[in-house]
């Protein structure tokens, strides 16, 4: 999806749709119907009633999807601890960002990079945007996805909070989460690093940690604390 976004964004292109005799207000709505074709006929194959697409990655482009796929999208952004989520990405070996000499460097400036961007796009969309924090999702799940559902329009199934018991498609995560069991709690997994690296990627990462309400002294209470996560929560249930 994202190379479907850059398609729209370079102006060489939007000149070649012109000269097709596309008008510039259209451009955006094609390519969304090619980059939603494939995701169609799969879903039409499977017999399903919507596709969603997981690609965490997405989150550097979701301005630019929500104009491909127009005011109709909805985006379910996941917020987790972002020394968690900067530490499970560099202990898989993961590499979004190749800018800076280490690769904790580089994961650290990513995951600050993607947390900003969803800052603006929660701020900027609050109606297309479905804020599901990680630390309700692993310790009250089945509350925390039935305000999921209510917001997508769906109605509950009990069968979500069974997901091992149900054929899925194979993911790149597969291979981890492939055996699991329920939903279980992972909180403070970057206290394996080391002082120092620990102190590095809390600088990298100091104004999205202070944006979004987290610290490094008490993880596990800062998820329910923090300031920031308030207004969100706040603003999140007063939507839904």
């Amino acid at each position: 999806m994202s190379d479907f976004v850059r398609l729209a964004d370079e102006h060489t292109n939007r000149i070649g749709f012109r000269n097709l005799g596309v008008p510039h207000t259209e451009v955006d709505r094609r390519i969304g119907m090619m980059a939603r074709l494939c995701h169609e006929q799969y879903r039409l194959a499977c017999e399903k009633a919507r596709w969603a697409d997981k690609t965490p990655q997405y989150v550097l482009h979701l301005e630019g999807l929500r104009r491909l796929f127009g005011e109709t999208a909805t985006f379910i952004l996941v917020l987790r601890h972002p020394l968690d989520s900067a530490y499970s990405i560099w202990e898989r070996g993961w590499q979004f960002e190749h800018s800076y000499e280490t690769p904790i460097e580089n994961t650290c400036h990513y995951v600050a990079k993607a947390m900003r961007a969803e800052w603006r796009f929660i701020e900027q969309h609050p109606d297309s945007a479905f804020v599901l924090f990680y630390d309700e999702l692993v310790r009250e799940p089945q509350s925390t996805l039935q305000r999921l559902f209510a917001f997508l329009g769906e109605p509950w199934c009990q069968r979500v909070l069974s997901y091992n018991q149900v054929k899925h498609d194979f993911g790149t995560e597969d291979p981890i989460v492939k055996g699991a069991v329920g939903f279980f709690q992972s909180f403070e997994n970057w206290r394996a690093w080391s002082p120092s690296r620990s102190a590095l990627a809390e600088e990298i990462m100091e104004d999205v940690m202070r944006r979004f309400g987290y610290d490094m002294d008490d993880a596990l209470s800062c998820y329910a604390s923090g300031s920031g996560l308030k207004v969100l929560r706040q603003a999140d249930g007063s939507r839904r």
